[in-house]
């Protein structure tokens, strides 16, 4: 991780949003070839610092070099999980602060590279010394080439949510998270393709237990239409977390539409357990009694979604309204519909459906009238 970390510092290729679950495979051998890289890059800043306190005695410009190289160690330590736990594997935010001293021991090298790199050369061999201003120079502009280029690239990878992801893939390939919110974006973007479920179920090859891909994919087969697929991924989501809300709320829709009544019940019953605030679950519970032809149930629970999300669902306040006029709740099936009618005209919906629904607002107000 600490040799990433000096990856990152030297030539940051990439700037990646998410290195969690298996974005960098742990090393658990030793003779793992990463382990070079570790030696490698620890020797190279114990060997850097030690050269720099030789030198620098006399030299003012190896002792400001020595001082911004100590910054940047100084300054990483407490991020580098050696003295206390840190919450994220790799944190590009976490360089910040080393990043600044890395920066002025560049400009230090670049602006007097005959002090570094000559220390006890006399000054007339120094000033006379054109082969180092020369490399100095070709030098820098190679760094301003290939930062230029690199900054450019790196601002098209921001420009899209896409582009943005899938550069992370290319980055971290090892990340289920990254696979998952690649496919996710595909699906917010309305893609439900071959791609977006190859994308989903990459993300669960590397973490199997990753809900959220499963819940995605029961959202994608969902769209397309395969809802004997959705159902299987939902519950298979369930057995994984038995306490996620929204895979709970899937099988309970797809279990509604497939006819598994035990299914739905138990689903929604243990989503609402979970949030007792979950507008769909009460809706999906709504439709479970009315199918069991418990319509004061259904009316019970279509109503309790009415109130947890007065707009979230249309068909709630139609089917709140439809059982309290089965029911004879005149007055109670009027005001259902007239809300309805109001949500309608603001949206300019269908003439068609605006006119069933005000027929049955109708037949409602009728009978309020006969009994009046």
């Amino acid at each position: 991780v600490h040799a990433k970390y000096l990856y990152l510092l030297v030539w940051p290729r990439w700037l990646v949003y998410e290195y969690a679950f298996n974005a960098i495979p742990n090393v658990v051998s030793l003779t793992d070839p990463r382990n070079l890289w570790t030696i490698l890059s620890y020797s190279s800043v114990v060997v850097g610092l030690l050269l720099m306190i030789k030198t620098g005695r006399n030299n003012s410009a190896n002792i400001s070099a020595l001082w911004a190289a100590l910054m940047g160690v100084i300054c990483f330590i407490p991020s580098s999980g050696l003295l206390v736990n840190v919450g994220t594997m790799i944190g590009e935010r976490l360089l910040f602060m080393p990043s600044m001293g890395f920066v002025m021991l560049v400009a230090i090298l670049l602006c007097h590279p005959s002090d570094i790199f000559t220390p006890n050369a006399d000054n007339k061999k120094k000033s006379n010394n054109m082969h180092i201003r020369y490399a100095t120079l070709g030098l820098i502009g190679i760094l301003t080439t290939l930062g230029g280029i690199r900054t450019w690239n790196r601002n098209k990878d921001w420009g899209s949510a896409l582009a943005f992801y899938t550069s992370a893939a290319e980055a971290v390939p090892g990340s289920t998270r990254v696979w998952r919110s690649l496919g996710n974006e595909r699906l917010t973007n309305e893609i439900y393709d071959d791609e977006t479920e190859k994308l989903l179920k990459r993300s669960l090859e590397i973490y199997p237990n990753m809900t959220e891909a499963m819940h995605d994919l029961t959202v994608l087969y969902t769209n397309r239409g395969n809802i004997e697929e959705s159902f299987k991924w939902g519950v298979k989501c369930v057995q994984v977390n038995s306490d996620g809300e929204n895979c709970l709320t899937m099988v309970a829709r797809n279990g509604l539409n497939l006819g598994k009544w035990d299914v739905v019940k138990k689903a929604a019953d243990k989503c609402i357990e979970v949030n007792p605030e979950s507008a769909a679950c009460e809706y999906y519970l709504g439709g479970y009694f009315y199918m069991k032809g418990e319509k004061r149930l259904a009316l019970e629970h279509y109503e309790k979604c009415c109130d947890l999300e007065p707009r979230g669902r249309q068909m709630s306040w139609k089917n709140a309204g439809i059982l309290a006029k089965d029911l004879g709740m005149w007055e109670r099936c009027v005001s259902r519909f007239e809300y309805l009618l109001e949500w309608l005209h603001e949206e300019k919906a269908a003439t068609d459906y605006v006119n069933e629904i005000t027929q049955l607002r109708a037949s409602c107000a009728s009978q309020i009238q006969k009994a009046a």
